[in-house]
């Protein structure tokens, strides 16, 4: 479970969300930090861009959590950055882990709002100009009158981190790279790209052909939004294709085994196109969709959780991850995800949440009448020994209010497990037939 985050990139997010420096915040931020803590809770991995690092208001939220970064220092493998530096140097790390800070001073601007204009493009200036050397306290006590202060302070904790020898960072290795015009060539010569979508996407290429002069740069997604009026309706709809097809190719580019694509309503889904995606970030299907369409919608399964990774803490999600019997059965789960067997996947994540149960207790919401009911099935699914009367019970409507609390109460670990097996069913860990 390696993926690349679309919605972790700045121009991604704000097309999906459309957030501004008064609203900086949307439920979508919230969806992303809960996909973060359930791919952390599973053993999964992220692989990031340059342009992540630099462009990612909920990357920098979750750096400056403490507790984040103890995670982080335990599990040095969930999190690897992948980049291509701008300027070679004696110190690779250090030109890996500012390349996409290199990028954005060239750019002059990130698209995330801030509520001060340009506090991160100084930032940036001023890590570049230090160098390796860089006393990162020091240049944040320069930013503490700043209102972008606690964004500023994830970011620094971000370039510090994959600036350390315990990061895993990785130079791009050279060759041709995929970019977002050969992505959306890519998804035109799709046969199951048609009608409304078709239209689209080859007016959106021949959008760029006509604003971009230089080929070289129709392949940058910078150069277009240089020539484009978002306030034009047809230029905001092609932008979000533009946008999304930067992230396919970046994907290709650093992770191209998996990739979690956001839903952005509205607009056509390129990933889907072009890759058999890993999942989908956000719930909610157009309604009017075509057979072609509906069939790729139908390899990107939502995730609706019924247990919520985003009622742990950090610490919760550390204290799993130094549990020694818990990191064994974790290890288990990845050897088992390697195998792609479903049965030994199944019974992996099933070992693992019965294991986690204890740990996270009175971590999660507690289960409420009209749920009870539901989770018979599931009870019943998963065995204990109470488990098949809760079910016979239920079934009868012969239970009460307070026989369903003792049930619960009793059952507690087995219900934890049970909910941490369906979200990993959600999340496409287990195969839902298992």
């Amino acid at each position: 479970m390696k993926m690349y985050a679309h919605w972790l990139d700045g121009e991604y997010r704000k097309a999906l969300t459309g957030v501004t420096v008064q609203s900086p915040t949307s439920s979508e931020d919230t969806e992303a930090h809960r996909l973060i803590k359930t791919l952390a809770l599973f053993g999964g991995s992220f692989v990031l861009s340059d342009v992540q690092i630099v462009d990612s208001p909920v990357l920098w939220e979750t750096f400056a959590q403490n507790d984040f970064r103890r995670f982080l220092r335990g599990n040095p493998d969930f999190l690897e950055l992948k980049a291509a530096p701008i300027t070679q140097g004696k110190d690779s790390r250090w030109a890996i882990a500012t390349s996409g800070l290199e990028r954005a001073l060239k750019v002059g601007r990130i698209a995330s709002p801030m509520r001060e204009s340009g506090s991160v493009i100084r930032m940036c200036r001023e890590v570049v100009t230090a160098g390796p050397g860089a006393d990162f306290d020091e240049l944040l006590s320069g930013k503490r009158g700043s209102r972008d202060l606690d964004a500023l302070r994830g970011f620094m904790e971000a370039v510090k981190y994959f600036s350390s020898p315990s990061a895993q960072v990785k130079e791009l290795a050279d060759g041709p790279r995929h970019n977002l015009y050969s992505i959306l060539e890519m998804a035109v010569s799709n046969p199951d790209l048609a009608g409304v979508d078709r239209r689209h996407v080859e007016g959106t290429l021949r959008l760029i052909d006509q604003i971009v002069e230089n080929p070289e740069g129709r392949t940058r997604r910078s150069v277009i939004y240089e020539h484009l009026d978002l306030a034009n309706r047809r230029h905001l709809a092609s932008w979000k294709t533009i946008v999304q097809a930067w992230n396919v190719a970046a994907q290709k580019s650093v992770c191209e085994t998996g990739g979690s694509i956001g839903k952005m309503a509205n607009v056509v889904p390129i990933g889907a196109y072009v890759d058999q995606t890993a999942d989908i970030m956000l719930a909610g299907i157009d309604s009017d969709l075509s057979p072609g369409k509906q069939r790729l919608y139908e390899l990107i399964p939502e995730i609706p959780l019924t247990f919520d990774p985003g009622n742990l803490s950090w610490a919760d999600l550390a204290r799993i991850t130094d549990d020694t019997k818990s990191a064994e059965a974790r290890s288990t789960l990845r050897a088992a995800l390697m195998t792609g067997n479903q049965e030994n996947i199944a019974s992996a994540v099933r070992s693992y949440a019965d294991l986690i149960a204890p740990l996270v207790e009175g971590r999660l919401e507690p289960p409420v009448g009209w749920w009870i009911w539901a989770l018979g099935p599931v009870l019943l699914r998963f065995g204990g020994p109470v488990a098949p009367m809760l079910g016979v019970a239920l079934f009868a409507g012969q239970v009460g209010e307070r026989a369903m609390v003792w049930a619960v109460n009793r059952l507690r670990d087995r219900v934890i497990a049970a909910r941490v097996v369906e979200c990993a069913s959600r999340l496409g860990v287990v195969n839902r037939q298992n």
